[in-house]
């Protein structure tokens, strides 16, 4: 009951950083958060510390873009702590069923993931290209089919995503895939999402794939990033809350 207590009052302490736009210190507080109930807390508890947690990574990248040491820094962290929640569910299971299973039941570890990925192909970018390359490659590769879910249950009630999920996936797939200059999957996607968008009237995910594919036109003739940094977060982490 302590344990429950101490880890609801660093879950307000951050709430209370993030939305006083303090970033650092709400992302500490998650850090904190996050060490808490790793271990001891139910999945629930564990899913929705690791998501706010991430959450408060990429916000604070978004607002601290001209420090990238502390940004690459964080998102290590991010990645390592995502493995420390793999084993803690997983323990002395190590083959591959056990990591499928792990993925299928927690879809939001290959997303968060996928996000990490990018923000650090970002980073890379212009200091290595080949390391960005294959972090693109590696956030490409998990969002593809995020816990390798049954093709079969896309889109029907047993799909633990819903449609705006699987739109911002697409969405966020046709950037990766333009970074990695294939314009032919950047099409392929842009145009998924796009229809699915148009097909359940979501107005506000038809808007950021308009605007997405007006930005790629302009960041090929001047190979700006910063935009495009920015947009791909909006479709991928939900706000702490």
């Amino acid at each position: 009951m302590g344990a429950s207590i101490l880890a609801k009052s660093k879950q307000i302490e951050a709430q209370i950083h993030y939305e006083n736009k303090e970033p650092l210190r709400a992302l500490e507080s998650f850090e904190n958060l996050v060490k808490m109930v790793i271990k001891g807390a139910n999945k629930e508890s564990k899913d929705k510390a690791i998501a706010r947690y991430a959450a408060s990574v990429f916000s604070l990248i978004e607002t601290t873009q001209s420090n990238p040491e502390l940004a690459v820094g964080k998102l290590n962290e991010l990645l390592i702590e995502l493995e420390d929640w793999k084993k803690s569910v997983l323990g002395n299971c190590n083959d591959l069923l056990c990591d499928l299973k792990f993925r299928q039941s927690n879809i939001r570890y290959d997303i968060i993931k996928a996000i990490a990925y990018f923000y650090l192909g970002e980073y890379k970018r212009n200091i290595s290209p080949e390391e960005a390359q294959l972090n693109y490659a590696n956030a490409a590769e998990l969002l593809e089919n995020p816990g390798e879910i049954d093709p079969r249950e896309v889109g029907l009630t047993s799909d633990p995503l819903r449609r705006k999920e699987r739109i911002r996936i697409l969405y966020n797939l046709s950037v990766i895939y333009h970074r990695l200059g294939d314009i032919d999957l950047y099409q392929k996607k842009w145009k998924e999402a796009n229809e699915l968008a148009y097909e359940f009237r979501l107005d506000e995910e038809s808007f950021w794939l308009t605007h997405l594919k007006l930005q790629n036109a302009l960041d090929d003739s001047s190979n700006s990033s910063k935009v495009l940094l920015k947009k791909f977060s909006y479709p991928t982490s939900n706000s702490p809350a």
